[in-house]
């Protein structure tokens, strides 16, 4: 049964500028049944969800942790809602689409395997990115975990990505040179890519697999260490966190706190 204009139901678009071309649709306890026509790629990560729906001729279900994947020009319709369903939506202009696919050797047209995936990496980097873009996350951030949702789907692709020659530690280290010297800055990950010479997919991939975090983490993490010396110096922890990066004492708290495990007006007390 579908429910229209159901009071309980939560949607919110989000644009991110950090991100042109690309939007997200989050909802909550949505019960309604949606028939959309896709003018973009339409990736719909389901943290609850049982509803089947009916794309290319054929049906599908929309599960719990399960994904669909749609692309331009095809429409699906759902054919019944049997729970309440709260779900992201990822929406891609075909032009990125393409332009990121090419950066790793794929050529478009672009077609997807699959019209679903039980695939847990996809959900948890959709999920991640929603997340990232709901907080209005700095741009390093959302564009680290775009890049690694967009190599995921991409994967899923007629034509995977070529495998990667490996980038070595030369072109980690560059990357990480270049956040530790601009580390008050606001950093682009294409600029960093740049520097390492590697694709905004590979540096993700090879800086996480060196380094043990994301770039945006090591960025976080040098403010951090870099307020923690100013902090011991005497600033105060409002001042350190504006000559550190941040954009007051309450945001460099979180990541204190995360990073530490108290917050940075407490680690000032400490004699």
């Amino acid at each position: 049964m579908f429910h229209r204009d159901d009071p309980r139901e939560r949607l919110t678009f989000y644009r991110p500028p950090a991100l042109p071309g690309v939007e997200l649709l989050a909802a909550r306890d949505s019960s309604q049944g949606w028939h959309v026509f896709h003018e973009r790629f339409d990736v719909c990560a389901c943290r609850e969800a049982f509803a089947p729906w009916k794309y290319r001729g054929r049906t599908e279900t929309f599960v719990d942790r399960g994904v669909g994947l749609m692309e331009p020009g095809e429409t699906h319709c759902n054919t019944s809602v049997h729970k309440p369903a709260d779900f992201r939506v990822l929406l891609v202009d075909p032009d990125l689409f393409a332009r990121l696919a090419a950066e790793v050797g794929i050529e478009a047209p672009l077609h997807f395997r699959v019209a679903s995936s039980t695939d847990p990496g996809l959900f948890d980097s959709v999920y991640r990115l929603g997340d990232a873009l709901e907080r209005d996350a700095p741009l390093l951030e959302q564009e680290a975990l775009f890049a690694v949702c967009a190599h995921r789907l991409l994967c899923l692709t007629e034509t995977a990505p070529r495998p990667p020659r490996t980038a070595g530690r030369g072109a980690v280290e560059r990357a990480r040179r270049h956040l530790r010297e601009r580390f008050t800055d606001c950093v682009s990950l294409q600029e960093l890519a740049r520097i390492a010479g590697l694709s905004r997919f590979h540096l993700v991939r090879e800086f996480t697999r060196e380094v043990g975090i994301p770039p945006h983490a090591y960025q976080v993490h040098v403010r951090v260490e870099n307020a923690r010396r100013l902090i011991r110096r005497g600033v105060s922890p409002a001042e350190a966190a504006l000559l550190s990066g941040f954009s007051d004492q309450s945001h460099l708290n979180r990541h204190f706190r995360h990073i530490w495990g108290i917050t940075a007006g407490a680690y000032a007390r400490v004699s």
